[in-house]
């Protein structure tokens, strides 16, 4: 074995036939999060709100955004 690298192994498929999909309602693990009616969902992707934040929040025009994300700056 190669010292100081990681080697993968692929998993038998066996493993994976009894995982069970749950719902969201399911998903929700967090005690705290069901008694205040409250779900876990995912953080927002990376620029996700760039139009809210820049546009209605700072006022940036539509086409200067464009102009922001073609020059990479956003």
């Amino acid at each position: 074995m190669n010292k100081g690298k990681k080697v993968l192994k692929r998993a038998p498929m066996e493993l994976f036939n009894n995982l069970t999909v749950l719902s969201q309602e399911q998903a929700n693990v967090a005690p705290f999060l069901e008694e205040c009616g409250q779900i876990l969902t995912f953080p927002p992707r990376f620029g996700e709100h760039n139009p809210h934040i820049y546009g209605d929040i700072l006022g940036y025009a539509p086409v200067t955004l464009s102009l922001f994300k073609e020059k990479g700056i956003i």
